[in-house]
């Protein structure tokens, strides 16, 4: 019967970790008409380029990289060693932090005339950085449980 919970287990933290890592493609910002994915906001993204008169870009968001990593590896682990233990559930926590800071600490750097700003982005979270967030808070529940739980 343990045996059988541990593997239900396991397909959860997977199936959520796959879930976490697709919605880097859907997307993670929005403010008004304007929407950053997930990949343009770890990766960054041109917004505009004007030459030698200016240019507009979003920085690349260590944070995100890793929040969008983090699931998947600790999904490929939990796999790997097939039992969940206090690495797997530290992982998701860590990339639950990491994902819910992200609108925080995107930052927008414009560039005119040679002068440069950089400020963060006003942005509210878009759907996808939101299931990204909730599959990761289950996940991290659900390693949780299973770490107290001490399911072999």
């Amino acid at each position: 019967m343990k045996k059988a919970h541990q593997k239900t287990m396991l397909f959860i933290i997977a199936a959520l970790g796959i879930v976490s890592i697709v919605t880097v493609f859907l997307p993670a910002l929005k403010d008004g008409d304007s929407v950053l994915s997930g990949l343009e906001v770890a990766f960054g993204k041109t917004l505009i380029d004007a030459g030698p008169w200016g240019s507009g870009k979003v920085k690349m968001n260590i944070l995100a990289m890793i929040g969008y990593a983090l699931p998947i590896i600790g999904a490929l682990y939990a796999l790997k060693m097939t039992k969940i233990d206090l690495i797997v559930f530290i992982v998701f926590l860590v990339s639950l932090v990491m994902l819910i800071l992200v609108p925080g600490t995107t930052k927008l750097e414009t560039v005119f005339l040679g002068n440069t700003v950089v400020k963060n982005i006003d942005a509210k979270m878009g759907f996808g950085l939101i299931i990204a967030i909730i599959a990761n808070a289950l996940n991290t529940l659900v390693s949780l449980f299973v770490v107290v739980k001490g399911i072999k």
